[in-house]
């Protein structure tokens, strides 16, 4: 972003005693990891130069708040470009420190430290608003931590009569929040950023408090803080990181991430199982939402990496489910890096009940290979078509857990916030007391937003539906269930179902998968089959199934064969 004209004078003193040469090198260092563009284009904002960036979305925020991006609050030139690695190469010896401060392009030059250790400066800061990259500078060989509160030096050296935007102490010198001089290991310091993010605002005067998030959206928190990173020194050992092969393109930006969106009451029950899910996964390739009805309860909670606990919206069982999904949509939106997301992104509801059924690197590579969302839509027989005369439209009815393309996302949200269709809650309930529909509004809302319903004039006809997985719907009396299914559900048991909805059970993949003989389940009335035990065999027939996720397993569910319940599903599961 340029440095002071006085930089110089005011660097002497922190070198003096140091055998070190300082360099001042005004220069464009892009996102790539690798080989840089001779030229890119570069936006400057009129207002705020801090605000200079390589993307739009960060260069050409408006002047003014919500400071939402306006292209007419930017200049756009085209730059002389540089790779990371070339800029830390290029002088024959690699910085001791390196401040990385590129407005959004910082994830490039940490893939650059995985591709080229030998381009590695000894320390590195960076600024950080979640535990990404944490993961990255862990991945790329760096061992000690420091989380160090901004916001703190930059009112002290405000106070003292200097420039409010400074970086403080470096490399040994730097603070952290918590430890002072002392450095930190990864799983420490990664814990205290997940809690940071998760517990929301809160009182400054705590040593590492609460409330970081994008400090140039209204309304938020001023909490700023650096990650500080050290390489081992000699003798040390290197750290040993379970990562899979690097995602296409390597950075964020050009690789899709799965939104996993989870409603639970008062927690995760099994997230040892998540965190052997989620073990081989890149730290970039995913994140994990999180509503609760007992916000307090979750607090207490700790979380596995890439967990966000979000804030508690009003809901209740049925009849308003709605908005606590679509506020998990709004924050997975809100909360993507810089508010971007990859038009292959996935947008996945799961309860705190359900488990994933497939490796992750499976599940990612099917899920992101397109942009069509996946509904498991139910027979016709249970669909709605009101006899309301105002409501000539037929309003197919599917399985809550549903998965989202971006574009069916921010289509979802903009129909919440506008609250379109908002009559469907009271035409199901009045469908619902005269025993003409069962179901509950969340298991109609998000088609009809998404698709919007169809005519009665459609009946009886296969409708094309461009975005929908399975291209077409058969619109028509004694329709089986269609669609894309990806959570198992067994309502065998249910004695206090109507009849259609146990012969669909019948009719879809679901009887596919046997319960074996080692499994203790529960056949409820009015609910799904619920897990206590599981075993070797039943895990087997659910990786080997067309399904990626499974429900209900009980809190207190356990292996069969006398293993815990995670090392049940990482030998047999995710393998």
């Amino acid at each position: 972003r340029g440095a002071p004209h006085d930089a110089s004078t005011l660097l002497k003193g922190k070198f003096a005693a140091r055998d070190c040469t300082l360099m001042l090198r005004r220069s464009a260092g892009n996102s790539q990891a690798g080989v840089a563009p001779d030229r890119l284009r570069f936006y400057e904002n009129k207002c705020n130069p801090e605000w200079n960036s390589f993307f739009s979305n960060v260069g050409c925020r408006s002047c003014h708040a919500p400071h939402s991006v306006d292209m007419s609050s930017c200049d756009v030139k085209e730059v002389k470009a540089s790779s990371c690695t070339d800029v830390l190469l290029q002088n024959g010896k690699i910085p001791v420190y390196l401040k990385l401060d590129i407005e959004g392009a910082e994830t490039g030059c940490l893939e650059a430290f995985k591709r080229h250790p030998e381009a590695r400066p000894q320390y590195v800061s960076l600024e950080i608003t979640g535990p990404e990259y944490i993961d990255r500078l862990h991945e790329a060989g760096y061992t000690k931590f420091k989380l160090v509160r901004q916001d703190t030096i930059a009112v002290k050296h405000t106070s003292a009569g200097g420039l409010g935007s400074v970086s403080g102490g470096w490399g040994e010198d730097a603070e952290d929040c918590r430890t002072r001089e002392e450095w930190r290991d990864y799983k420490s310091v990664r814990k205290e950023m997940v809690a940071v993010v998760s517990k929301g605002q809160t009182d400054v005067k705590e040593a590492c408090p609460g409330g970081v998030i994008n400090i140039h959206q209204p309304g938020a928190s001023a909490m700023w803080y650096d990650i500080h990173a050290k390489l081992p020194g000699e003798g040390e050992p290197s750290p040993v990181v379970a990562v899979s092969a690097p995602l296409p393109g390597g950075g964020r930006g050009s690789a899709p991430r799965l939104h996993f969106l989870m409603l639970a009451m008062d927690g995760i029950p099994h997230v040892d199982v998540w965190s052997e899910f989620f073990f081989l996964a890149p730290s970039n390739s995913y994140i994990v939402y999180v509503h609760c009805t007992d916000f307090a309860a979750c607090q207490r909670q700790e979380w596995p990496s890439n967990f966000v606990q979000i804030s508690t919206v009003p809901s209740q069982h049925c009849w308003n489910l709605i908005d606590p999904m679509n506020h998990l949509i709004g924050e997975a939106l809100r909360l993507s890096d810089e508010g971007t997301s990859h038009p292959n992104d996935k947008f996945v509801f799961l309860s705190e009940t359900t488990l994933p059924v497939k490796p992750f690197r499976e599940m990612y590579a099917s899920m992101t290979a397109s942009t069509e969302s996946e509904f498991c839509l139910f027979t016709s027989q249970q669909w709605m078509w009101p006899q309301d005369p105002a409501a000539k439209f037929v309003f197919p009815k599917h399985h809550q857990w549903i998965v989202l393309s971006t574009e069916h996302a921010h289509q979802a949200l903009r129909a919440w916030r506008s609250n379109a269709w908002a009559k469907m809650s009271s035409w199901i309930q009045s469908e619902s007391s005269q025993n003409r529909v069962h179901g509950c509004l969340d298991e109609f809302w998000h088609f009809t937003a998404v698709f919007h319903p169809f005519p009665w004039s459609d009946w009886e006809h296969d409708i094309q539906v461009p975005g929908y997985a399975g291209s077409v719907v058969h619109v028509k009396p004694g329709a089986p269930e269609q669609g894309v299914c990806r959570t198992f559900v067994d309502w065998s048991g249910c004695t206090g179902c109507p009849d259609y909805i146990r012969e669909a059970q019948q009719a879809s993949t679901a009887h596919l998968v046997q319960f074996a003989p080692g499994d203790k389940i529960e056949k409820l009335a009015d609910r799904p089959t619920t897990f206590y035990t599981v075993s070797k065999q039943t895990l087997q027939a659910l990786r080997s199934s067309n399904f990626y996720f499974a429900r209900k397993f009980d809190p207190g569910a356990t292996a069969a064969d006398g293993s815990s319940l995670a090392a049940l599903f990482s030998s047999t599961v995710y393998v």
